[in-house]
């Protein structure tokens, strides 16, 4: 009798008509009927009886906790006004943490951006230490610099120079920027370049800006190839690059690098004390 299967599936009409436990009690009714009509000649003695009414006990048990694991079930699922609770406070959770991790981007990659022009700062020093304390855009391009460059404007001649010192183009290019860093010196090119450079900058004037980001405006027009600054040139930050904090970074000639909004890059052009500073802006 155990290697009977005691389970049978109600037709699709009864499926319509009763519920789980309605079946399971009409099921119950009718087992228990075949179960003893199948052991009539069986049962004559209490014990056998009692041993059958066991048995049928535990597989009953055994049908109801089924029935009832699969109405358990059925009832976890989420009523609709449920659902669109969870997805409002979803909806709340992200308005609230995706403005703060804009923001902490927006700070990690000022962050990096000053550390790259640190180390563009420490190269030109560097440089000059190996040419008589002249920079770059002042020593020739037989002896290693490319004065004869400056003319032209293009910021990226002034970096390849620097190659031993800054080790990889990388470097070159802000975290917040859209632009891509070439894959070696050789192949470097504006279009490869976050940063401006000085082509006066010198020791004996330390706050001096020697290079910085390259999305300045100047004299009210976008700032590309050679621009002049002088003490009267109004100069601010466009918003290509680290647009949400508003502000860029410029390094000094002193080998420092600061984080300045409109005004204080205005102040800072002013401070200079020279008068006049080109830039090769890529």
């Amino acid at each position: 009798m155990m290697g009977r299967s005691i389970f049978r599936w109600p037709s699709s009409k009864q499926q319509g008509h009763l519920s789980v436990f309605g079946h399971l009690q009409r099921h119950i009714h009718v087992r228990r009927k075949e179960i003893f009509s199948d052991h009539q000649c069986n049962c004559r003695t209490i014990a056998t009886r009692e041993q059958l009414l066991v048995e049928t006990r535990l597989r009953l048990r055994q049908e109801e906790s089924f029935f009832r694991e699969q109405e358990d079930r059925s009832v976890v699922a989420f009523t609709l006004i449920e659902l669109l609770v969870i997805i409002a406070i979803l909806a709340v959770l992200a308005a609230a943490l995706i403005p703060a991790v804009v923001r902490a981007k927006a700070k990690a990659g000022a962050v990096c951006c000053n550390c790259n022009l640190k180390q563009v700062g420490l190269s030109i020093r560097l440089f000059a230490n190996d040419h008589g304390d002249n920079y770059p855009s002042q020593v020739s391009v037989t002896n290693g610099g490319s004065l004869e460059f400056a003319a032209g404007g293009n910021a990226f001649r002034h970096f390849q120079v620097l190659s031993n010192e800054l080790s990889t183009p990388k470097v070159l290019v802000c975290p917040s920027d859209n632009r891509k860093s070439a894959a070696r010196f050789a192949s470097l090119s504006d279009s490869n370049l976050s940063y401006f450079i000085s082509l006066d900058a010198n020791e004996s004037f330390p706050q001096m800006i020697l290079s910085g980001d390259r999305h300045l405006r100047i004299n009210g027009s976008v700032a590309q190839g050679l621009s002049a600054l002088t003490e009267n040139t109004a100069i601010s930050w466009t918003k290509e690059i680290h647009r949400k904090s508003g502000s860029g970074q410029i390094g000094l000639a002193d080998g420092s690098v600061q984080s300045l909004s409109n005004s204080g890059l205005q102040n800072q052009v002013t401070n200079q004390r020279v008068a006049l500073n080109r830039l090769a802006i890529p």
